[in-house]
């Protein structure tokens, strides 16, 4: 019976240990980086991490990523996606063109395209992007919001009226799409068009 307790307090102190090493998925990652060589998925999981904590040194950890495999389109898709939330938008837009060319049917990869293309003010090849995801997932809200953006900027209200309605169909929580939505719906009736039969 003392073995017993011996055993499971031995277990118990090596399953404390473990646990502060595994506290947190930011710790976790880190040490599967520490211990482990060309590891990419850990490197990744760490980059997204560090990404989502706002903190620069997830772009290290993308790059460690593709150093290991070069031809890995999520890697490069993340640190696209980082370097444009860091305000790095032209270089966004070149690892992201690497992705897309690794994963061309990739809507997300797409996406992250358009909107880097945007940030870095080439609005009209952000469209055509924007165009083509939608034609891989016509219910990508996420598309359709930027589309409308796009060509409410352009002038185009009826067709921003109906890529808002669209994506806010698709995407119910994206609740700021009502105000965008109405005054868009106002613009339309001082203009004298019918905002109810835009779809």
């Amino acid at each position: 019976m003392s073995a017993t307790l011996v055993w499971v307090a031995l277990l118990s102190v090596v399953a404390f240990r473990q646990a502060t090493f595994w506290s947190d998925s930011l710790t976790l990652f880190r040490r599967a980086v520490a211990v482990t060589e060309g590891n990419r998925l850990a490197h990744l999981n760490l980059a997204e991490a560090l990404s989502d904590r706002g903190d620069r040194s997830a772009l290290e950890h993308y790059r460690a990523a593709i150093a290991i495999n070069p031809d890995w389109p999520d890697a490069y898709a993340g640190l696209g996606e980082t370097l444009r939330q860091f305000g790095q938008s032209q270089e966004a837009v070149s690892v992201l063109e690497q992705a897309l060319e690794l994963a061309p049917d990739d809507p997300k990869i797409r996406f992250s395209l358009a909107r880097s293309l945007s940030a870095a003010g080439r609005q009209d090849e952000s469209l055509v992007h924007l165009e083509q995801v939608l034609e891989q997932d016509p219910e990508f809200a996420g598309a359709h919001q930027g589309l409308g953006v796009l060509l409410e900027q352009r002038g185009e209200t009826a067709r921003a009226l109906e890529h808002y309605r669209r994506a806010l169909a698709l995407d119910p929580s994206r609740t700021e799409l009502h105000a965008r939505i109405d005054r868009l719906r106002a613009a339309l009736s001082a203009a004298g068009a019918d905002p109810s039969r835009v779809d």
